[in-house]
């Protein structure tokens, strides 16, 4: 049997075909116009979150929340704050924040005239730029209260140079401090809170005194009492860390794992001396110094 087709039914089946065309075709186009609307989505907030990150470089003036008056711009919240060759020695040491200031972190460079101090009164927050937190390429000292609320912070200090805070810090609970680099630092009393935080130094060669830390909790712990031969090994970024050849840490007190479980300090390289006392709450905590070249000393 054949079967026939009329001219009518094969103008249908054309025409049903080019519908079925046009409709791939604006599918297709219609799902590139997506893809392009994504791409360009994305390049736009790349652009905002860089355009939110900027360097403001501060004025020759002897305050710092003036706002466009003491920056070469109005500092945003996640922008660094940038101290060069612009404000002279004098303005320099006679430095103060005039106001709470919120900045992504606070850089110093090795241009600047002089030694930087800030006064105290007011508070300066830092809270965007954990590798700039406090980038340090000259002498400075901060009197100022410090509140830091980012969980990972970073004090770099570069050789040759000190950094005096003489001002209380506010750490969040579990944020952790690094102090890395390879200058001095002296530092008030550190207390990383309820969490798992920890202060971890890895100054080469630099030194870094403290009267108090106090390590509250960190992820290190065990059921079974520590022994010799098989030690509780806190982690190399919390708890209470050090890992810096030639580094020297003076503290007053070290208190670990203060109201809490188990846990311990790891001393890789590095020399650290405890003043006054070394004090521990849990009977799980130690401090592991296997490596022949970190020593430990602790005063009575």
């Amino acid at each position: 049997m054949f079967v026939c087709t009329t001219g009518e039914n094969s103008q249908t089946q054309n025409l049903s075909t080019q519908h079925q065309n046009l409709n791939s075709k604006s599918t297709m186009q219609i799902t590139k116009s997506l893809k392009t609307i994504s791409l360009c989505a994305v390049l736009l907030t790349a652009a905002l979150a860089t355009a939110q990150a900027a360097n403001v470089t501060k004025l020759d003036t002897t305050t710092m929340n003036g706002g466009a008056a003491d920056w070469s711009a109005a500092p945003a919240a996640a922008d660094i704050g940038e101290f060069g060759a612009t404000p002279s020695a004098g303005t320099l040491a006679a430095m103060t924040l005039g106001g709470n200031l919120t900045l992504g972190g606070l850089q110093l460079d090795s241009t600047m005239a002089g030694p930087l101090t800030i006064a105290s009164g007011s508070t300066l927050t830092i809270g965007t730029q954990s590798a700039n937190c406090l980038k340090v390429t000259n002498n400075a000292t901060i009197n100022c209260a410090l509140t830091l609320t980012l969980g990972a912070n970073t004090w770099n200090v570069a050789s040759g140079n000190t950094l005096t805070i003489g001002g209380a810090v506010a750490l969040g609970a579990g944020n952790i401090v690094t102090i890395t680099g390879g200058g001095s630092v002296n530092a008030p009393a550190l207390n990383t809170g309820n969490g798992t935080g920890g202060i971890v130094i890895t100054t080469a060669g630099g030194t870094v005194s403290d009267p108090s830390i106090t390590i509250q909790k960190t992820g290190a712990t065990t059921t079974t009492i520590p022994t010799a031969g098989s030690p509780v090994s806190a982690p190399t970024s919390a708890g209470f860390y050090v890992n810096g050849a030639g580094t020297i840490v003076n503290l007053g007190q070290l208190l670990v794992s203060t109201g809490n479980g188990g846990c311990s300090g790891r001393i890789d390289a590095g020399d650290v001396t405890v003043g006054l006392r070394f004090r521990s709450h849990a009977i799980l905590s130690v401090i592991d110094a296997r490596h022949r070249c970190a020593t430990v000393s602790i005063g009575l």
